[in-house]
Formats: structure tokens, C-alpha cells, sequence
């Protein structure tokens, strides 16, 4: 590299805004420092915090520039490592619910400038527990990477697929086609029969085949005027409403069905506080 410019280091994923920044920091003060992405010797790529500082004759032109870097790449790296445990679940490697929230949100801002419905297709395996009781964790876990990589086919280009924790799933639709409510409700119906028919193929584990169905809860968004808590919340109690029904099956969220989950838990309530404070009293009716 001697006698050579410094151009032969760039690796390309700075642009011409960057460079002018850099220089017009090092003619106004003689100096600049920042995380800067190089070629090493062997061509790889690799990023460095480097710091240049301009060097004065006795006349006070510049002579020359002298600059250090430390590299920085397993600091680059500990921080992927971080940022992936936070946002994305180890098993599946998917976003989890902290990541999905966020693009939630960015999903119903997004609608609320184009005016498109969005949805969130909420899916549970059903009887995982038998499996794992019956046949080990470790078929657990690979029936739900291998669950994990169908939904993730499924998923188009501006959809989200992520795993909640334990065996559910979600699939985020950022927009969905279709004006009317109807074209929109038949455009989820579809993609939720292309999830349980995906699902609830065979399943290869430990060398034999395994079968498993899915029961998909799905509901509808637009705007933000729905808090992302309660989207998810719809989406499970749609999903409890097709489990109940017998499973491999899907259901939509409906106000009817909110309205009975919270008349259920406040009867929950009553009883539990009617227990402790002794208000139940017994009668026999004669037959």
C-alpha cells in the first residue's frame, strides 16, 4: 500500500455524502473519528472505529494525516448476538412477540396512510403437549422448526411469521388485497386453508412420521386505532373459539366472542370472591 491512496481500502458501503462529511470535518478541525467499513488484506470486509488527525507544518499547512483504527468486529458481532436473543427466538430463529409487536405497529401505521386492512393470523398445534409428554422434547422442538419453515413459506415478501412461545405462531399480514370487507375476509379465509393444509402434513421426527393438525385464529386491523395488545388478544380468543370446535380448523374474531371470554373470567371473579367471603349457600330442591 505504500505511496498508493487510501481509495484502495474503501469497500464500497459508504457513498460520496459520507467521504465529503469526513473531509470537511478534518479541514475545519484536523480531525475525525467514526465506524468506518474496510478491505483487509485478503479482500473481506470488515469494520474499524477510526480516528484521523491532521498533522501542521511551522507554517500551518497540513503535511500529512495520520490515522489509527481498532477493529471492531467481534464487538460488531456481540452486538448481532444481543440484538438476535432480544428480538428472535433461538429454536426457530423467528421474530418473537417483543419483535412482532413492533411490526405491528409499523403494519397499522402503514394502513393508516394507504387505508388497506391488515390481519393477524394466530395459530396453535393442537394436542403438542401429548407429543412432548409421549415422545420427548427433542421431537417437540423439531416439529416446531419444521412447522416453523412451512409457515415461513407461506409468508409473502412484506408479511412477518413469528413464534409467541410454546406452540404458537403468527403470521402478520401487512395489507391484505381486496376494498370491500368481504374480499378482504375471503382473501385470510384462503391463506388460512393454505396454513392448515400445510400444517397438518406429515411430520418427520426421529425417523418416523408424526401427524399434527394447527387451529388459526385470525382478525382484522386498520389504522391504529386498535392498540397492538388488543390485536393480539383478538386473534387468541379467535383462535381458542376454532380450537374449541374441534381444531384443524380456523375462526374469525368477532365483538360476540370478546364479550363472552369477559363475561367468562368476571364469573371466575364473582366465584372465587364468593368462595373466600362464604356467599355461596346450599338448598335442595325436591324432584
Amino acid at each position: 500500500v505504500a505511496g498508493q491512496s487510501t481509495r484502495i481500502l474503501r469497500s464500497g458501503r459508504h457513498d460520496r455524502a459520507f467521504y465529503a462529511e469526513m473531509w470537511d470535518s478534518l479541514n475545519r478541525s484536523g480531525f475525525w473519528q467514526g465506524e468506518l467499513w474496510s478491505n483487509s488484506r485478503d479482500g473481506k470486509e470488515f469494520p474499524k472505529w477510526l480516528t484521523i488527525s491532521a498533522v501542521k507544518g511551522s507554517g500551518g499547512a497540513v503535511t500529512h494525516y495520520i490515522g489509527t483504527y481498532v477493529d471492531i468486529s467481534e464487538r460488531k458481532q456481540a452486538q448481532e448476538k444481543i440484538r438476535r436473543l432480544a428480538f428472535y427466538d433461538q429454536l426457530t430463529e423467528l421474530p418473537n412477540r417483543e419483535l412482532l409487536r413492533d411490526r405491528v405497529q409499523q403494519a397499522m401505521a402503514g394502513n393508516q396512510r394507504d387505508g388497506h386492512y391488515g390481519a393477524v393470523l394466530l395459530m396453535d398445534l393442537d394436542n403438542f403437549k401429548s407429543l412432548n409428554d409421549s415422545r420427548g422434547h427433542a421431537c417437540g422442538d423439531q416439529l416446531l422448526i419444521q412447522a416453523s419453515r412451512r409457515l415461513y413459506s407461506l409468508a409473502g415478501p412484506s408479511d412477518t411469521v413469528a413464534r409467541l412461545g410454546g406452540d404458537e405462531f403468527v403470521i402478520l399480514l401487512s395489507s391484505v388485497e381486496g376494498v370491500a370487507l368481504t374480499e378482504v375476509a375471503n382473501a385470510i379465509e384462503v391463506q388460512c386453508l393454505r396454513i392448515l393444509e400445510a400444517l397438518r402434513q406429515p411430520y418427520s421426527l426421529m425417523g418416523s412420521d408424526f401427524h399434527c393438525t394447527a387451529s388459526v385464529g385470525a382478525t382484522l386491523f386498520r389504522g391504529q386505532e386498535t392498540p397492538v395488545s388488543d390485536i393480539l388478544r383478538q386473534a387468541d380468543l379467535s383462535m381458542y373459539q376454532a380450537k374449541k370446535a374441534g381444531g384443524d380448523q380456523f375462526a374469525f374474531f368477532d365483538s360476540e366472542m370478546e364479550s363472552a371470554a369477559v363475561a367468562h373470567a368476571q364469573l371466575g371473579e364473582d366465584l372465587r370472591l364468593a368462595i373466600q367471603t362464604g356467599q355461596l349457600e346450599l338448598y335442595y330442591q325436591p324432584q
